[in-house]
């Protein structure tokens, strides 16, 4: 009866136009802007030396489009999980943008001792081209 119900109440808000993720609100936390560099964190943890910069840039795309975690290593000495905003992929950003100086502009969100960044915008300072980090196939509207 109870899954009856929880079906019942999923139909009904997909059948208005709102998606369940969105009953999650938007991410509590507090506005950031930081210099650093986008880094796959698979490589970053388990080679210490040679997991970042410049000359890690080809293998760190092949982790990110694996879809491995993505971080962004700041000049503040902090390591924090990338997010993309609500449910958006920050993949395809983060693979074009990694192993370069970036500054990135959106919500730290800090839980259970992990800190993320749930990006607005970035811009790589070797491009020097400000984007908005791009939005996912079909993002904002309902999904069946």
């Amino acid at each position: 009866m109870k899954a009856l119900i929880c079906t019942a109440m999923a139909l009904a808000l997909l059948a208005v136009g709102i998606h369940p993720a969105s009953a999650h609100g938007g991410a509590k936390g507090k506005a950031v802007k930081l210099k650093g560099e986008i880094v796959d964190l698979q490589c970053f943890m388990t080679h210490k030396e040679s997991g970042q910069g410049a000359g890690h840039i080809k293998c760190a795309r092949l982790c990110i489009n694996k879809g491995l975690p993505i971080g962004f290593k700041a000049e503040n000495g902090k390591v924090y999980l990338l997010l993309g905003e609500e449910h958006d992929n920050i993949q395809e950003y983060a693979a074009k943008n990694v192993g370069v100086p970036t500054t990135i502009e959106g919500t730290l969100i800090e839980h259970d001792g992990i800190r993320a960044i749930q990006v607005e915008t970035g811009e790589a300072h070797d491009e020097g081209t400000k984007e908005e980090k791009p939005k996912a196939a079909g993002a904002g509207e309902s999904k069946p």
